[in-house]
């Protein structure tokens, strides 16, 4: 398969694409002028399996606009990185120490704090088995806190993208699967 990823370096200002197959920086362009991007993505060559992409709704819709059948996907890296940024350096502490304050006990076996959450929710071996499992922390989170709303309004507006990282890894999965069959 092959597959970008679109790094930002925010301290630098600049957005650098990377060929994931050999690891090669393919181009770099200043974050302050994405319209550079856009029209290098728009002539780079065809098929493009996947795209791994920062945690902001620019690129999704840049891809979604030029390469429809491209999978856009957000690493789990990267959604870590988002609400380390989102919440400060003591995101999971803090979470982990709301989650305690409200409840003592686990709704059926599912705890509700993020480092638990993003442990299980990672976990998971298939696009269906991690939206079922952030279905049911859905059920389980204080709704009563500002920081989990802003986390859910967060995975609402991304959740495809998220959840395109299971369909990713099951598709390697089958691709190598084939590989050895044939």
């Amino acid at each position: 398969m092959r597959g970008l990823k679109i790094k930002e370096n925010v301290t630098c200002g600049t957005l650098s694409v990377i060929q994931l197959e050999t690891q090669d920086e393919l181009a770099e362009f200043p974050i302050t002028d994405l319209s550079v991007f856009f029209k290098w993505l728009k002539n780079y060559e065809t098929g493009l399996n996947y795209i791994s992409i920062p945690m902001r709704e620019c690129y999704a819709e840049m891809i979604y606009i030029l390469r429809p059948q491209t999978l856009i996907v957000l690493e789990p890296d990267t959604v870590y990185e988002a609400f380390k940024l989102m919440f400060g350096t003591d995101a999971y502490a803090y979470m982990e120490e709301t989650a305690a304050t409200f409840f003592t006990a686990n709704k059926n076996d599912m705890s509700w704090d993020m480092p638990s959450f993003f442990k299980l929710f990672y976990s998971a071996n298939s696009r269906k088995e991690a939206l079922t499992i952030y279905n049911h922390w859905q059920e389980v989170i204080p709704l009563n806190n500002s920081s989990f709303c802003q986390v859910l309004e967060v995975f609402e507006q991304h959740l495809d993208e998220i959840l395109n990282y299971f369909s990713l890894m099951e598709a390697t999965h089958k691709e190598e699967v084939a590989e050895i069959f044939s």
